[in-house]
């Protein structure tokens, strides 16, 4: 599987994934909102994801 970007509001799954080394974001709800990310990195919006993707040059389908 290949797997670029996991983008997730499950700080679990995050972690989980990101572990296996693989790029995340986690989406910011008021459930994980005041949690420690460490290396994870939260993102609020649909556009900010965007942004984030492009900078990683991600082909990312739909």
């Amino acid at each position: 599987m290949n797997i670029g970007i996991d983008i997730d509001d499950s700080y679990k799954t995050c972690k989980q994934i990101s572990d296996i080394g693989i790029k995340t974001l986690l989406m910011e709800t008021r459930i994980n909102k005041n949690l420690e990310t460490g290396k994870i990195e939260r993102v609020s919006t649909w556009k900010e994801i965007k942004e984030k993707v492009a900078l990683e040059k991600i082909k990312v389908k739909f």
